[in-house]
């Protein structure tokens, strides 16, 4: 009634009309009241309300589709509804369209974009509603908008296919600004943001008899895990597909018309996509480009990382280097200042120029790295080189230390004490109380030498250079030239070889560290570079092994006693030199790391492989040491013990014993000659020989008997005038008259034993005196000898006559 009381005027009836049909959608009547808004922008095409007309009408239409616009939250709460395409539904969307192409930069057209993709969205055209969410998102005048894109994307996006995505480059080809648009949203959100959920189906998983079975838990979990590592693995592939399209929709805007209307940025963010994918030549390109198009700050240090990096992967080392020179003579306190002096190390390493290399792992502290240059792949002039040009860098000392060392595996020694000279070592560190490797611990934890070795660090820290090192260095190379002289001025096989044995026995023992350079390892060694092991130089395999034979003492020793072996093979050095070899040889093979990998492949340590069999073959009456664990060569012994067991003493045989032995020997060599000479002219000659044999055992014994008869005789009458004389009883003496104290005094010299007692007690005085007598105690001898010879010679008839 308002409404009607309001007089016509022109400048006001476009607002009555659009209040009548505001009104009329108050009432329900929306069918009327959008009719009622069309009918305004029609009446009123330069009308201020009409471009609120057409949204109201597209929104109106909106309501009375079958698209669920009041009962769902979002265009992908639920499936699509296709059938949905009413004529409701077209009247929303011929009058958003009319809305936008009619009022494009209008107040009301973000909200008309987002509607109208709502709308085709909700109907399965995913395609046109990505389109126009696109649009949205390219609207820099309606910050609104742009974020109401950036939440819908965050929705409709995941779930588009690669064909719809590349349905919709092909729609926004022509459309520079959405187009830029689409491919930073794409980069920088879609394929990293959003990340891709796939679905793998469970009936390729190999493990799908695990849902038959029953308790199998194992089965269950590797049904599982191969169902993660299987999702994650088609979600990475893709990932790199939808990186990969995006990448080459936008470098076809950017080689296509009208590129330069979108600047460097965009060149850059797909010159890093294309560096990721490995298409470094378009990536360089692209690099360049954003390069030249004025980039500043972080954009144009990313840019030349972009260009370098790709330069590098195309192996076009020199200009990496001066690309990557340029980015940190620009930003020498950038995010990628490290990386860059990473790149430019590793393209001087790949063009030959060490030192150049060399100087960027000093600078970046990469110690490992610049040890390996140092110690491994630096010849020793130019090592050299480089420490004279760094003198005044506080790396000298090391470097110093370092070029002394390496003069020291190469025998080098005075030039290595030069080397030494001049070094600078640091204070050494206190010592801490609470360490935990200390004494006992660290015996616990290695063995010796390793503790008490001043090279070993024990993960001590330290700067620069240890005075103990230099020290100990230098009583290395005194040690080894006192040896050399010793053997230099042997004379003779024995002693040649000797000495010689003794120098190589001192580089056995010696500590594994003796000619390790803790100064540049710091503790390590280059286990980094063997776990991952890729040569990259020509000839840097052959450099790596060189080094491992000079820095391994066992490795030397093995030289040294293989030139004793060769040289002086007859001698007693010989032989503990072949077996110390063979004892080197095994400790190589079970070393870690290097060696048992080496051993594997038949590249073995020396000259040849040595084993405990070839040193049997070679001294095959050479007693191999109690051990070879704990074998101490320069002394010969094991764990400080005898290395083999002390010879029998010889045993005292009495002169029984040893005629016994003697007449056993005899039979044992009479009864062989007999046995051989019987089994050629057969049995009965035999047993008529060995019947002669005995008679003339006989006979022998006769004959012994009659020779030395004569004087037996002569011994005999003298021995039995001897103790004729002894038995001969004493003349009696007159008995004096007394009275006898007793009856059995009186009669005592009459009882019938005292005649025999006395007899025997004169023969025993007798003899006794007779063997005190010298022509008496050869007599005796004489007869007991000739008493010998008659029983041997019966004992020979009796076997005579017995054979």
């Amino acid at each position: 009634a308002a409404l009607d009381a309001v007089p016509r005027d022109a400048e006001v009836d476009d607002n009555v009309a659009y209040l009548r049909a505001a009104l009329l959608s108050e009432t329900g009547e929306r069918a009327g009241a959008a009719e009622a808004f069309e009918r305004v922008a029609a009446r009123h095409p330069r009308s201020e309300k009409r471009e609120a007309a057409l949204l109201s009408a597209g929104q109106l239409w909106m309501k009375q589709s079958a698209v669920g616009f009041e009962t769902v939250e979002h265009a992908t709460a639920e499936e699509a509804c296709p059938e949905c395409r009413d004529e409701a539904w077209q009247k929303a969307v011929a009058t958003f369209g009319r809305l936008l192409r009619e009022h494009p930069r209008g107040r009301h057209a973000g909200d008309a974009r987002g509607w109208l993709a709502f709308l085709h969205t909700r109907v399965g055209e995913r395609t046109e509603g990505l389109v126009e969410y696109y649009r949205m998102l390219a609207d820099e005048r309606d910050d609104a908008a742009r974020a109401e894109a950036v939440v819908s994307l965050r929705l409709v996006r995941p779930e588009a296919t690669e064909e719809e995505m590349a349905r919709v480059e092909t729609l926004l080809a022509r459309e520079p600004r959405v187009a830029l648009a689409y491919a930073y949203h794409e980069i920088y959100n879609a394929t990293f943001y959003y990340g891709f959920d796939v679905e793998v189906p469970e009936d390729v998983n190999p493990y799908l008899y695990c849902k038959d079975g029953e308790g199998d838990a194992s089965c269950w979990g590797k049904f599982y895990e191969w169902q993660s590592e299987e999702s994650d693995r088609r979600a990475r592939a893709a990932e790199r597909k939808a990186i990969a399209r995006v990448a080459a929709f936008a470098t076809r805007l950017l080689r296509g018309p009208g590129a330069g209307a979108y600047g460097g940025t965009l060149a850059l963010r797909v010159a890093q996509a294309d560096l990721e994918l490995g298409e470094d030549a378009a990536a360089r390109e692209l690099a360049s480009r954003a390069l030249s198009s004025g980039l500043a700050g972080n954009e144009r240090a990313s840019a030349l990382w972009v260009r370098g990096a790709a330069e590098y992967r195309l192996k076009n080392f020199d200009a990496s280097r001066r690309t990557f020179t340029t980015l940190l003579a620009e930003f020498p306190e950038g995010d990628l200042t490290e990386g860059a002096r990473r790149y430019v190390a590793l393209a001087a390493e790949e063009s030959g120029d060490l030192d150049a290399a060399l100087e960027q792992y000093l600078a970046l502290e990469y110690t490992t790295d610049a040890a390996y240059f140092v110690d491994v792949l630096m010849t020793i002039e130019q090592l050299a080189s480089f420490a004279e040009r760094h003198a005044d860098t506080p790396a000298r000392d090391v470097l110093f230390y370092s070029l002394g060392v390496r003069l020291l595996r190469e025998h080098r020694f005075g030039e290595a004490r030069a080397a030494y000279a001049r070094v600078s070592t640091a204070d050494e560190p206190p010592s801490d109380p609470y360490s935990y490797y200390d004494g006992d611990e660290c015996e616990k934890t290695y063995p010796p030498p390793h503790c008490e070795d001043v090279k070993n660090p024990r993960w001590q820290e330290w700067e620069g250079v240890k005075p103990a090192w230099v020290l100990r260095d230098l009583k290395t190379m005194d040690e080894m030239e006192r040896l050399e002289e010793r053997a230099g001025r042997a004379r003779g096989d024995e002693a040649k070889a000797e000495a010689l044995y003794q120098l190589a026995s001192y580089l056995y023992e010696s500590s594994e560290l003796a000619f390790y350079n803790p100064a540049a390892w710091r503790g390590e060694r280059f286990y980094v570079f063997y776990y991952n092991q890729r040569f990259r130089a020509p000839g840097e395999a052959a450099l790596m092994r060189r080094h491992m034979e000079g820095h391994e003492p066992l490795v030397r020793a093995l030289g040294v006693y293989q030139q004793v072996v060769d040289e002086y093979p007859r001698t007693r050095a010989a032989r503990d030199a072949l077996y110390t070899a063979a004892v080197i040889h095994q400790r190589l093979r079970w070393f870690e790391l290097y060696w048992p990998g080496q051993y594997k492949r038949q590249l073995y340590a020396g000259e040849r492989l040595v084993s405990y069999e070839d040193v049997r073959r070679a001294y095959p009456d050479y007693a191999l040491p109690a051990g070879t664990y704990g074998w101490e060569p320069s002394t010969r012994t094991v764990n400080g013990h005898a290395a083999w067991p002390a010879p029998p003493k010889p045993k005292h045989l009495t002169g029984a014993e040893r005629a016994r032995l003697r007449i056993k020997r005899v039979e044992r060599r009479v009864a062989l000659a007999w046995g051989l000479y019987g089994e050629i002219y057969g049995g009965r000659l035999r047993a008529w020989t060995i019947k002669a044999a005995k008679w003339a055992v006989v006979g022998l014994a006769a004959f012994a008997v009659l020779s030395v008869f004569r004087r037996t005789r002569r011994a005999r009458r003298f021995l039995y005038r001897r103790l004729t004389r002894a038995l001969r009883p004493p003349a009696r003496r007159p008995r004096k008259t007394y009275a006898q104290k007793s009856s059995f005094g009186a009669h005592s010299e009459y009882l019938w034993s005292e005649g025999p007692r006395s007899a025997a007690g004169r023969a025993a005085a007798g003899l006794f005196r007779l063997a005190l007598h010298e022509r008496g105690r050869a007599a005796l001898a004489l007869n007991l000898f000739t008493h010998g010879l008659l029983t041997v010679l019966l004992w020979a008839v009796l076997w005579a006559v017995k054979g």
